[in-house]
């Protein structure tokens, strides 16, 4: 599903309970609406927590 809307995927570990993903999105809308309905579910299930922050080059 994830295929539809982001690719390039990095994840790294921060602690025993953080980790950061880095992703490039390429359809916005479809990765919002996947997450209105998956995000919810995984709050409930794991405490998972999401902030997005949008990484641009420097320069």
């Amino acid at each position: 599903m994830r295929s539809k809307f982001i690719k390039n995927d990095v994840v790294g570990k921060v602690n025993d309970h953080t980790a950061v993903i880095k992703t490039t999105i390429f359809d916005q809308e479809a990765m919002k609406s996947a997450m209105a309905i998956r995000m919810p579910e995984l709050v409930e299930q794991m405490g998972i927590e999401n902030e997005m922050y949008v990484l641009t080059p420097a320069g």
